[in-house]
């Protein structure tokens, strides 16, 4: 239940029973009069009641004399094709490492379902979640050009990696995409860099929300020195040879971009770092270039950490209000950046 929700006393109180007998009565336990049953069930209905399953696995677990200690299960929905351990895909491996690795540290069920099954509708899949006992869901990024899911998140404490899922509009952790812009921006700053450009595909920008573009056009409008901006380059698809052009047009002395273009760059005779720099805003680690590191598997472990948060105060389905946690980026020192003087 969420701040402000009825609680079982209320129910209890409405139903002019006591609290065992209302929690009994909802449970369907032995023993209690159909006619008390149903004005419970009236009450519940009425005062907009609903218990929390956690809570009352852990009682029933408790009653049982299994211990004190309730394990949860978690669901990481993946929407890729790629499928675990995700070898083909490093931004798919990390973020799902990072969320397995945080669940198994705090003891957590931890387990993947692929919307991509065949035949697997939304009501399909939440029906095969709450058949496996899955208390919390773990959305993942969505596939290019997904914005959009039918998965119904309804009884599951849920949390969504990333802006891209844009409905329904969930708790989510983000990584600082401002703050990603900000940091390469300073960076090329202090070792001398002036004529700063920054170039992304049209599909990145739209899958951030446009979050890299505004930072950058707030630096070429009030940071930069007027003599020294640069127009971001933004096409439906960044090619080598259409960047190449545009760095040559604007005498760019660093390029800022989400995709590593060091090799495409250097193979049409550009020298990197000595003619020009260059700044990855995504930088994993496997690249030898200088960039920003977003933080994946942080991210993905904060995101189990926000799913147990609503699972343990009973926020359940779609918040009322969505919550978004942003993970710091870390500077990466390589090898396409001239020395800080």
């Amino acid at each position: 239940m969420g701040k402000g929700s009825p609680s079982l006393a209320s129910v209890a109180k409405a139903a002019g029973v006591s609290r065992m007998t209302a929690s009994r009565a909802l449970r369907d336990a032995y023993g209690i009069a159909p006619t008390t049953r149903e004005r419970v069930r009236a009450a519940a209905a009425r005062l907009g009641y609903r218990s929390n399953p956690t809570l009352s696995r852990v009682m029933t677990s408790l009653r049982r004399g299994r211990g004190t200690f309730y394990a949860p299960s978690i669901a990481y929905i993946n929407f890729w094709p790629d499928r675990p351990p995700f070898s083909g895909n490093e931004d798919l491996a990390l973020l799902h490492d990072g969320a397995r690795r945080r669940a198994e540290e705090l003891g957590a069920r931890f387990e993947v379902l692929s919307m991509l099954r065949p035949k697997l509708s939304g009501a399909r899949a939440a029906a095969i979640l709450r058949a496996r006992g899955i208390d919390a869901l773990i959305f993942g990024p969505p596939a290019e050009g997904q914005t959009t899911t039918d998965l119904d998140p309804e009884g599951f404490a849920v949390a969504a990696l990333g802006a891209g899922l844009q409905t329904p509009r969930l708790n989510r952790v983000l990584s600082d995409q401002s703050g990603i812009m900000r940091l390469a921006l300073a960076q090329a700053r202090r070792r001398g860099y002036r004529r700063i450009g920054f170039c992304a595909p049209e599909h990145y920008d739209a899958r951030t929300n446009h979050h890299f573009f505004s930072r950058y056009a707030y630096y070429a409008t009030y940071e930069a020195d007027p003599a020294d901006a640069v127009p971001a380059l933004r096409l439906p698809e960044l090619t080598p040879a259409a960047v190449s052009a545009w760095i040559k047009r604007h005498r760019i002395e660093a390029v800022l971009a989400p995709y590593d273009l060091t090799a495409e760059l250097r193979g049409l005779g550009w020298t990197i770092p000595e003619q020009l720099g260059f700044i990855l805003l995504n930088r994993m680690p496997r690249h030898r270039c200088s960039g920003v590191d977003q933080r994946y598997s942080h991210a993905s472990g904060a995101s189990v950490d926000l799913a147990l948060m609503g699972l343990w105060s009973g926020e359940f389905g779609v918040p009322a209000t969505s919550r978004g946690l942003l993970v710091e980026p870390l500077w990466c020192e390589g090898d396409s950046l001239r020395p800080v003087p």
